[in-house]
């Protein structure tokens, strides 16, 4: 999700909202994900990932292990966190970070 007269220059992760110029993630939609659905489980596993990409201060390397290693004590939401990893691995432009 976007906001108003954002300047999108880098691949936007899955779940994420973003805003400004110069872009910035500014957390991930809670409330789009729970309409569509999403149980507390894999909301968990979509904070968690947020938590790992923007607010711990790791590297996107280091990142992307951890979130690899989230299948091991998330599998129920072992398609969101391959959604993200996919992500990752084919970005092109660099992630907004």
């Amino acid at each position: 999700m976007a906001g108003f007269a954002s300047r999108v220059a880098q691949d936007v992760p899955p779940f994420m909202m973003i805003e400004g110029n110069p872009l910035a993630v500014r957390g991930f939609n809670l409330e789009g994900l729970r309409r569509r659905g999403f149980t507390p489980e894999r909301l968990k596993a979509v904070k968690q990932m947020h938590r790992l990409l923007y607010r711990q201060g790791l590297t996107l390397e280091d990142a992307m292990q951890a979130i690899a290693a989230l299948l091991q004590e998330m599998p129920e939401a072992a398609q969101d966190i391959a959604l993200m990893q996919s992500f990752l691995a084919t970005s092109t432009r660099g992630i907004a970070r």
